[in-house]
């Protein structure tokens, strides 16, 4: 039973995180308006997986927010992890209960350690691998567990005899499928925008060059022609574009 319900609140997570890569369509990550947006979007995620969570006790909650945070803070970098994580920290003040010092330390402990190995990508310039993501989510899920003794002793060894298994199996495993989806739309932008920065250097180099140039496909239809080839032959675009090289050769 422990293990579906927290299955089920992951897998809300990783549905939502999805909106991630629209969002970065509209405000990249580098700029402060994207990281502003990617922040509050984690950090609803992160709110509306804390009001579906697995309840241990009154007041003693599991959810998906150190997964959340961890990878905001890893993907998109400190202010994005602050907002997300400031978010996080008021409902989980708001809801008290036994378990909030240890909620509250959880959610720092994902940023920080989500924010460490952001620099440590930037600094050393390393590709988001399936071992990184998985170092990730054990290094954070086993600072939970030891976070857990925040609680009073024999309530901490009761959660631990309870969900620790689950913890540091499911949510590791988590934080690697969130994480590949980021990384995959991260490598998807990247490679679209090397794309487009390509055809505009192509474009410029054709439409600036001092000589003639043509594209014809196999049956010599003349596909694309830039300015100077029409000043060369006297001709306008329309005249050339979609016709036979004959109409130049035959004349």
């Amino acid at each position: 039973m422990i293990y579906i319900e927290l299955i089920y609140n992951l897998a809300t997570l990783v549905a939502l995180s999805v909106v991630s890569g629209f969002i970065n369509k509209r405000w990249k990550r580098e700029t402060i308006q994207g990281s502003i947006a990617q922040g509050i979007l984690f950090g609803a995620v992160a709110m509306l997986g804390m009001h579906l969570p697995l309840k241990l006790g009154e007041g003693l909650i599991f959810d998906g927010r150190s997964v959340v945070i961890s990878l905001c803070g890893f993907f998109f970098g400190p202010v994005s992890g602050i907002i997300a994580a400031s978010m996080a920290i008021l409902l989980r003040v708001l809801q008290g209960g036994v378990g909030a010092v240890m909620g509250v330390s959880v959610i720092t402990a994902s940023f920080l350690i989500g924010t460490s190995f952001y620099y440590y990508k930037k600094k050393k310039n390393v590709n988001v691998t399936v071992a990184l993501l998985l170092l990730l989510g054990v290094i954070v899920h086993v600072t939970m567990l030891i976070l857990t003794f925040t609680l009073p002793i024999e309530t901490a060894i009761r959660t631990i005899k309870n969900v620790g298994l689950p913890i540091i199996t499911i949510y590791p495993l988590a934080t690697l499928i969130i994480g590949k989806i980021l990384s995959d739309q991260e490598i998807s932008t990247r490679s679209t925008e090397a794309l487009s920065k390509s055809e505009n250097l192509f474009r410029s180099v054709w439409e600036h060059s001092k000589d003639g140039m043509r594209l014809t496909d196999k049956d010599g239809i003349i596909i694309k022609v830039n300015d100077a080839f029409c000043r060369f032959v006297g001709k306008e675009r329309n005249e050339l574009e979609g016709k036979s090289l004959t109409v130049i050769y035959h004349e």
